[in-house]
């Protein structure tokens, strides 16, 4: 690199396979240290992928086979690379994005194993991102269409191709908390176990940007559709949802906020005629947005469900740019603005796994004798406005005449008494 004074795909995927390669072997010697019959493999004297640098596609028939080879009267422990793989040239290419849970996957399809484990660092699959809701709780069992759903739109415990090998196998996935192993985790398989929950979860990607397309020179025209996501393939942009318009007087894409430039610009050559004509007007960029989505299998036989997602939302006054729903009833996604995706994340969570609750947020200005006696009503009547009222009350915020503290989880007892009884320093000292 230094040499050539660049990098290419090439030299990056032999650069990157270096950490796999010195884990595992530092691992296994730390076990055969203890005992342990422990065996050192490089999963590139395995697996074969084609495919660009960066994103190896695996040579399943060939592959399969040599690791069907390999563990024949092999009954050591193998320490495994993760991530790489060879290419036909045999030269080192990586397997993109979560490569190293697909090795697992391959490697535990290729031998028919009863069970393949993914162990992580959170207690598996999530009801919804647990930064931004407290109440969130690892979900039981998914299937694997739940289960893509949710990685597509955020959850990036799993990544879809780790589950293609074992789903192609009926072999179930089981995702573990390395902190917690003594935690059951979350099963993925084909079947989705006891449903408590008309949803199983809710995930988001928290920054995308929506291209309109619109003009009454597209309404029963055909082939804009192929023109649109032509002209974006183009440009290599990549559609996360499509929203259209029964009238087909307009289109609504979202695409990744680094993507949006040229894929308007792409857009706009595209119909660079009609929009001189005045049939189509030049494509418009909006920013700042994030999806919303909401999965489970038993959606479609379950009226009401999609209510609750709107209902949730227009009663806390969340304004909806765009919507969309897959055909096979799996999920409903919503745009919303960026600035709005924690709160709304928080009561749709709740209207759908707890009581239809809402949460009203509260900001105290004054801390004296009226503003204390406020915290502590709010204090005493939580549990009863909560259970009588379905309402959450949410100290967010504190000001008195010195300083203030904010915080976007609510404010504890604890700092309200930190609050109360120190000086401003002291405070910013402890909340730096």
């Amino acid at each position: 690199v230094s040499l050539t004074g660049e990098v290419t795909a090439r030299c990056m995927d032999s650069i990157m396979s270096y950490g796999e390669r010195l884990s595992a072997y530092i691992i296994c010697e730390a076990l055969i240290q203890r005992g342990v019959d422990a065996r050192f493999t490089d999963s590139r004297s395995l697996i074969i992928a084609n495919g660009s640098y960066g994103a190896g596609l695996v040579d399943f028939e060939g592959t399969n086979r040599n690791i069907r080879e390999h563990f024949l009267g092999n009954g050591q422990v193998n320490i495994i690379t993760g991530f790489i793989a060879s290419a036909p040239n045999g030269e080192t290419i990586t397997l993109g994005r979560g490569g190293s849970d697909y090795t697992a996957s391959i490697i535990g399809a290729a031998m028919e194993v009863s069970e393949i484990e993914i162990w992580t660092d959170v207690d598996g699959v999530m009801s919804a991102d647990p930064r931004k809701v407290k109440e969130a709780f690892p979900i039981e069992s998914l299937s694997y269409e739940e289960a893509m759903e949710m990685s597509h739109f955020g959850a990036k415990v799993i990544y879809p191709p780790t589950m293609l090998p074992a789903m192609e196998r009926g072999i179930p996935i089981r995702i573990m908390n390395t902190l917690n192993p003594g935690f059951k985790g979350t099963l993925i398989g084909r079947r989705n176990g006891d449903e408590m929950f008309e949803i199983k979860g809710i995930s988001s990607i928290d920054r995308i940007a929506v291209l309109l397309i619109q003009g009454s020179g597209m309404v029963g025209v055909t082939g804009i559709s192929k023109r649109i996501f032509t002209a974006l393939a183009q440009v290599d942009v990549n559609v996360v949802l499509i929203s259209q318009a029964s009238s087909e007087h307009s289109v609504c894409i979202a695409v990744m906020p680094e993507d949006s430039a040229k894929a308007a610009k792409s857009l706009d050559y595209e119909f660079r005629f009609e929009i001189q004509m005045g049939l189509v007007n030049e494509v418009s960029v909006q920013e700042s947005l994030s999806i919303i989505t909401v999965v489970g299998s038993q959606m479609k036989n379950t009226p009401g469900s999609a209510g609750k997602l709107f209902g949730a939302l227009g009663a806390n006054r969340i304004n909806i740019v765009a919507i969309a729903q897959g055909s096979s009833e799996l999920n409903i996604s919503a745009v919303i603005e960026s600035r709005d995706l924690e709160r709304a994340l928080r009561v749709i969570h709740n209207s759908y796994f707890g009581k239809g609750m809402r949460e009203i947020d509260i900001y105290l200005a004054g801390t004296g004798l009226i503003g204390g006696e406020l915290l502590r009503q709010i204090e005493d009547q939580a549990a009863h406005i909560f259970s009588e009222l379905s309402l959450k009350l949410r100290l967010r915020g504190i000001i008195n005449s010195r300083f203030m503290m904010f915080s976007e989880q609510g404010l504890e007892a604890d700092d309200r008494k930190i609050m109360a009884g120190k000086k401003a320093e002291e405070i910013g000292r402890a909340h730096v």
